[in-house]
C-alpha cells in the first residue's frame, strides 16, 4: 500500500478528511515546482471545491477547502483533482451524519476554528484575508505586518449566540456598505479586548479601548477597527459574542445608545460577563453539545443585565426605556432567586424600592402577571431538568425543591396543570416526551393567566 493510499484508507468520513488535510499539506511541502493546470484549471477547482451542491457542508468549509485543494491542484494536478474528489466525498458523508459530528460524538460544544499557523509564512496574511471575506460578517483586512503575520479564531456555538476567541497581529478591519449590502446577519457585536489597544471608528463614533473594555456595534452599520499591541506584546488578544438583535429585550434606540459606549469588564455585572466569557473558551471541553443554548441564554441574561445597568445610570432617556429597564433588573432578579419558596410579589416590589402594586402594573404592560410568569419559569427549569439525561438519577422531588417547590405534591398539580401530564411521566417518556412541550406551552399560558 503506497503512503497516498494508507492515508485515505480509514472508513471514518472525518478521519478521511483529517488524512485529506495531511496528504495536502504534504503535496505542498514535497513539490517545489509550478504544476502543469493554469489559470483556466484553478478557476474550474476552485468552482468545483465551492459548488454546495457537490459539497454540502457551510460556505464557510467549502471556501476552506477550496482554497486548499486549489493550490494542492496547481502544485500537482492529477493527485490534487484526486483529492478533490475523496475531500468531496467525505465532506458529504459527515454531513449526512450531521456535520460536524466529531465535536458531537465526543460530547464537545460544536465550534470552528482557523489559524495561520496551517499555511506557509508567505501565505497567512493571503488567507486570513480571504477567511475574513468569507465569514457571516465579511470585512476588509490591512495589516503593516503581513510580511509576518500570524493570526487564529476559534468560534463556539451556544445556540443562536456565537462565542469567539480571535488572537492576531495588528491589523485594521473595515466593514463597509458595500460588504453589508453583500452580507448582514443584523448582529449586535459584542468584544471584549483582552490583550493590546483597540480602537473603533463609525459615522458618529470614535473611542479607543484597554483590556477589559467591554464595546457594542452594530453589524448593519460601517465601522473601522483598529488592533495594535501595546508594550512588548506580539499579538492582540480578544473574545466577544455575535448576538441576533431579537434576543436582546430591550428597545433598539436603548441599545443604540450604548453602541462604541465603553464599558467595564473589570466590575460589577461587567466582570461577571467578562469571566463568563473566559471561563467557557477556557473550559469548553468540559460542556456537551445540548450546553451550548443553556450558555447562549446565560450570556443574553448578563449582556441584558448589563445594558440595563448602564441604561438605569442615565437619566437622559425617555421613562419608557427606564421602564424596560426596571422590567429586566426584575427578571434578572426573580431567575437567580427561583428557588426561593418566598419569593412573591411584596418581597420583590420591596427589594426594588417600588409598590406591589406597581409591580403589578409593570408586568401587566407586557400582558403577564407576576405571579403566573415565576410560575412559568419555575415549571420551565424544572421541565428541562427532568427531559435531560444527565438528570436522570436525580429524584423529582429535589428538582421541584430546586426550582421553588418544596411541597412534592404542588409540584406535581402544577406541573401537570401546565403540561398535561404528571412530572414522573414526562420523565419516563425521555427523548419523546418533547412532544409534550409543543401544544402544551401554548395551553400553559392559558393556564397561567387562568390561576394567577
Amino acid at each position: 500500500m503506497t503512503i497516498k493510499e494508507e492515508l485515505f484508507a480509514p472508513a471514518d468520513a472525518l478521519c478521511q478528511v483529517a488524512a485529506c488535510q495531511a496528504f495536502t499539506t504534504g503535496l505542498m511541502w514535497s513539490a517545489d515546482r509550478p504544476g502543469a493546470a493554469g489559470a483556466s484549471a484553478h478557476a474550474a477547482i476552485v468552482m468545483e471545491a465551492s459548488d454546495e451542491d457537490r459539497f454540502p457542508t457551510s460556505k464557510w468549509e467549502a471556501g476552506e477547502v477550496a482554497s486548499v485543494v486549489s493550490r494542492a491542484v496547481r502544485i500537482m494536478p492529477s493527485e490534487g483533482r484526486s483529492l478533490l474528489r475523496r475531500w468531496t466525498e467525505a465532506h458529504r458523508k459527515a454531513a449526512a451524519q450531521g456535520f460536524p459530528a466529531e465535536q458531537q460524538r465526543r460530547g464537545m460544544l460544536v465550534e470552528r476554528a482557523f489559524s495561520t499557523q496551517d499555511v506557509f509564512v508567505s501565505d497567512r496574511f493571503v488567507r486570513w484575508r480571504e477567511h475574513v471575506l468569507r465569514t457571516y460578517v465579511p470585512a476588509e483586512v490591512d495589516s503593516d505586518q503581513a510580511a509576518n503575520f500570524a493570526a487564529s479564531q476559534r468560534i463556539l456555538d451556544l445556540g443562536g449566540v456565537q462565542l469567539w476567541t480571535m488572537e492576531h497581529s495588528p491589523m485594521t478591519l473595515r466593514r463597509t456598505q458595500k460588504l453589508i449590502q453583500q452580507s448582514d446577519p443584523e448582529f449586535y457585536h459584542l468584544s471584549l479586548n483582552l490583550r493590546g489597544t483597540m480602537g473603533l471608528t463609525s459615522s458618529d463614533h470614535e473611542a479607543e479601548y484597554e483590556p477589559y473594555d467591554l464595546v457594542l456595534h452594530d453589524t448593519s452599520r460601517p465601522h473601522l477597527i483598529r488592533a495594535i499591541t501595546s508594550h512588548d506584546e506580539e499579538t492582540i488578544l480578544g473574545t466577544g459574542l455575535f448576538i441576533p438583535r431579537k434576543l436582546l429585550p430591550l428597545p433598539e434606540n436603548a441599545i443604540d445608545s450604548l453602541r462604541v459606549r465603553r464599558l467595564s469588564g473589570r466590575e460589577g455585572i461587567g466582570a461577571l460577563l467578562a469571566q463568563f466569557l473566559t471561563q467557557v473558551n477556557r473550559d469548553s471541553g468540559s460542556y456537551r453539545p445540548d450546553d451550548g443554548p443553556r450558555l447562549g441564554t446565560v450570556a443574553v441574561d448578563l449582556l441584558s443585565a448589563l445594558f440595563a445597568h448602564a441604561l438605569e445610570a442615565d437619566r437622559s432617556l425617555p421613562p419608557e426605556t427606564h421602564r424596560q429597564t426596571l422590567v429586566l433588573r426584575i427578571r434578572a432578579f426573580v431567575q437567580g432567586r427561583l428557588h426561593d419558596p418566598q419569593l412573591t410579589p411584596p418581597a420583590i416590589a420591596a427589594a426594588h424600592h417600588i409598590s406591589t402594586s406597581y409591580l403589578h402594573r409593570l408586568f401587566q404592560e407586557h400582558g403577564l402577571t407576576v405571579s403566573g410568569w415565576i410560575r412559568r419559569q419555575r415549571l420551565e427549569h424544572a421541565r428541562r431538568d427532568l427531559a435531560d439525561p444527565a438528570l436522570h438519577g436525580t429524584p423529582i422531588h429535589l428538582i421541584a425543591s430546586r426550582w421553588g417547590y418544596p411541597q412534592a405534591a404542588d409540584f406535581s398539580r402544577a406541573f401537570r396543570n401546565a403540561y398535561g401530564i404528571p412530572p414522573k411521566d414526562y420523565r419516563r417518556h425521555g427523548s419523546a416526551s418533547a412532544g409534550y412541550s409543543g401544544n402544551s406551552l401554548a395551553a400553559d399560558h392559558t393556564r397561567e393567566q387562568r390561576h394567577s
